[in-house]
């Protein structure tokens, strides 16, 4: 597959679009084939389950020339009713009729769409009753009361039945047990499967695709199907983590169950606004299987628009054609994406692979749907290396310890690193935001002026890879407050940060770190003359790793809250790139970070903290799977959220899936530290990555633009680590 563009949309200047603004409708995906289509209802008892019913909606196209393939759909919501629960066989139910409007597109494109309804057991034997039990949808003893009863059978047959529904009509398929309509033409080809589903259907989805589900003792292992070769997931499911809170949240994938997820095409379309106002987790976490999922022709269609709701995501006719351009434009994007997506992994049409590499679907969409990819692993090419505009190879050092009246003289220390070049040319400034909460003194007993902080001397491996490109870098301390007024532990009370230190701690390192970075670039600027090297003031970058890039976050524009306290982004002049190593991730996922989510009815009253991030500047998140740090119960997977929330520009982010264990990279990695034995290549790609970034955003040059703009970071790793843009 070509590489997806849009990292060379958000960098380069120029438009390979085959399509552009103004020829939308030229964008679509014209699937290879055009069918009438008929339906047809069956209903099948399980002898292996006690009779267990399988009810389907078979939609079908007419007159077929060769083996039909097969789309098996999942629908949404949980266990479904009998439409006519004593009438004659075959019985309708609800869930066989849902996503018609998914069904209508496949089938007319010349694919079999076979809708199983998920019912509830009928009956309740001794081996039911012991999994609802583990589960915990039933009493640990004692005898079931009648709602008991219903919710054993209702939560069994939404989850532990669904992956043996498709096992048993594949299998009754392949032996021929099912008679199909004859006006069909040509029998199904059940070596060619792709199964999919909306919302609670993406469960059973995932399940097939190798995601174990967990329900308190009670496991599902992942089930194999003979002949399915990929997967579609409408609203893929959050994990439990991300709806702790909500009851109705839990889907019983656990943290690493997402890591079962194989090598087979997986597509995943979800959206800002894709909750359903009933369970409130937020829409962000329903990408986490896409990130977690080994890599192999992974597609994400994802838009940032709150309006593009749960419903919505499964092409409601209802919303789609409600007269909203922006929903529109995201429901055609959608459409043409799946079909092309059936004709690529199904029909195996090389232009539909094409179509799905080129930008189409964020042109037609006009720029609210947009593609990512996760690659299969490859041999590393270490001569796809970027070799940057700079290499300056001698460094130098110089300590300041400031203090700042203005603030009750709160210290601010730092340390400046620069590069020894030729000429007097003034430098480009990295302001550097260090790890963790606030630092300490390294010779607490040295008079004010000369003091050294921990802060400013970490990060050393980083700010040495900076000062190399060419840049000045500044390293800011960020020290306890030590002053606190009747105000600030009625703030930190608000905040709950009751305890004096943890007071001291909240308003050092949340308040005041990105104060302290505008009083340092005021006073190094104040200072020009006496200082060892000019700077560039008019060409600023600001970055940071682990607690650092908290801070670095408000200073892009995310907005936090602490209960009532509400701290506002605080930014400096003529920043044109932000570096994000081991992005703190939201207060959802576990962080202590203020970073949140409102999730209302109305979409314009929710508030995102992560949409505020600058859309005028270049951003760069460098991040993976085991990105662990000193929040130990945090989800991991959730640090991109902020790359996913923030506005569209000239947005990268590095991922990598691979587990520490398997010599993937850690936390200290991203900032590149701990790079002994096999971590040492991670660091070298993220190091070459960077480079491309600040030469292209910062200096703009051409080769670097066109260097993220191909495939070469993907040879360079080996796809051990995606990039991926907006």
């Amino acid at each position: 597959m070509k590489r997806i563009l849009s990292i060379a949309a958000s960098l380069l200047t120029a438009s390979a679009c085959a399509c552009g603004p103004g020829q939308t409708n030229d964008c679509a995906y014209v699937p290879v084939a055009s069918h009438d289509t008929r339906t047809a209802d069956y209903e099948l008892p399980d002898p292996a389950r006690a009779g267990h019913p399988v009810p389907f909606r078979l939609r079908y196209p007419v007159g077929a020339t060769a083996p039909i393939p097969v789309v098996i759909w999942n629908h949404g919501g949980g266990a479904t009713f009998w439409r006519n629960p004593r009438g004659p066989s075959p019985r309708i139910s609800d869930g066989q009729l849902g996503s018609p409007e998914r069904s209508k597109s496949f089938a007319r494109a010349g694919y079999a769409v076979i809708h199983i309804g998920r019912m509830p057991l009928e009956q309740l034997d001794a081996a039911a009753v012991r999994q609802c039990r583990q589960a915990g949808w039933a009493p640990p003893s004692g005898r079931l009361t009648r709602q008991e009863r219903q919710t054993c059978m209702h939560k069994l047959g939404q989850t532990v039945h669904a992956p043996a529904n498709i096992a048993f009509v594949v299998e009754a398929l392949r032996q021929g047990r099912i008679a199909l309509p004859a006006d069909m033409g040509q029998p199904l080809d059940l070596t060619r499967i792709v199964v999919g589903g909306w919302s609670a259907g993406t469960q059973p989805t995932m399940n097939l695709a190798g995601a174990y589900q967990r329900f308190g003792d009670l496991v599902i292992p992942p089930t194999a199907v003979p002949g399915v070769i990929g997967f579609m997931a409408d609203a893929p499911r959050r994990p439990t983590w991300a709806c702790a809170f909500d009851e109705d949240g839990d889907s019983g994938f656990q943290e690493d169950s997402f890591d079962g997820i194989d090598a087979r095409p997986f597509l995943f379309n979800t959206a800002m606004g894709d909750y359903n106002g009933q369970d409130r987790c937020p829409s962000q976490a329903r990408i986490a299987a896409f990130l977690q999922a080994a890599p192999g022709r992974k597609l994400l269609a994802w838009s940032d628009r709150p309006e593009i709701d749960h419903a919505t995501v499964d092409l409601d006719s209802s919303l789609c054609a409600d007269g909203d351009a922006v929903r529109a434009s995201v429901c055609a994007g959608l459409l043409s994406t799946g079909q092309a997506w059936m004709d690529a992994v199904l029909g195996g049409v090389p232009a539909a692979w094409t179509w799905l590499g080129g930008p189409n679907a964020r042109i037609m969409s006009d720029n609210h749907l947009e593609l990512h990819r996760r690659e299969a692993r490859t041999t590393p090419d270490p001569g796809s290396a970027y070799v940057p505009l700079n290499h300056h190879t001698r460094l130098r050092t110089q300590d300041f310890d400031w203090t700042d009246s203005a603030r009750h003289d709160h210290p601010v220390p730092l340390r400046l690193r620069w590069p020894v070049v030729r000429g007097s040319a003034p430098l480009p400034v990295v302001i550097w935001h260090h790890g963790g909460g606030t630092t300490s003194w390294r010779d607490p007993g040295a008079p004010v002026g000369s003091r050294v902080s921990r802060g400013q001397t970490s990060s050393a491996e980083h700010g040495e890879a900076l000062a190399r490109l060419g840049f000045a870098v500044v390293h800011i301390g960020r020290m306890p407050w030590t002053t606190l007024t009747a105000d600030d532990l009625q703030t930190c009370a608000q905040a709950g940060m009751v305890l004096p230190d943890a007071c001291r701690e909240f308003l050092g390192w949340k308040v005041h770190g990105p104060l302290n970075a505008q009083f340092v670039a005021a006073e190094l600027q104040r200072l020009a003359a006496t200082l060892p090297v000019a700077l560039d003031w008019s060409r600023v970058v600001v970055g940071g790793w682990s607690g650092g890039s908290e801070v670095t976050l408000k200073m892009a524009g995310a907005q936090q809250r602490y209960n009532g306290v509400v701290i506002e982004p605080v930014g400096l002049p003529n920043v044109k790139a932000y570096l994000l190593s081991s992005p703190r991730g939201p207060a959802w996922a576990g962080f202590n970070s203020g970073f949140v989510d409102t999730l209302e009815a109305n979409p314009a009253d929710q508030h995102h903290s992560f949409n505020g991030i600058a859309d005028g500047a270049g951003v760069l998140w460098l991040t993976g799977r085991d990105d662990r740090g000193g929040d130990l119960d945090a989800f991991l997977v959730s640090r991109p959220t902020s790359f996913f929330s923030a506005a569209r520009g000239a947005k990268l982010i590095a991922w990598s899936a691979q587990r520490s264990a398997d010599g993937g990279p850690v936390h200290g990695t991203y900032d590149l530290g701990q790079c002994g034995q096999l971590k040492a290549v991670y660091c070298a790609w993220f190091e070459n990555l960077q480079a491309a970034f600040l030469d292209a955003v910062v200096f703009g040059r051409p080769q670097a633009q066109a260097w993220l703009a191909s495939d070469a970071f993907g040879r360079l790793s080996g796809e051990a680590t995606n990039l991926m843009g907006r």
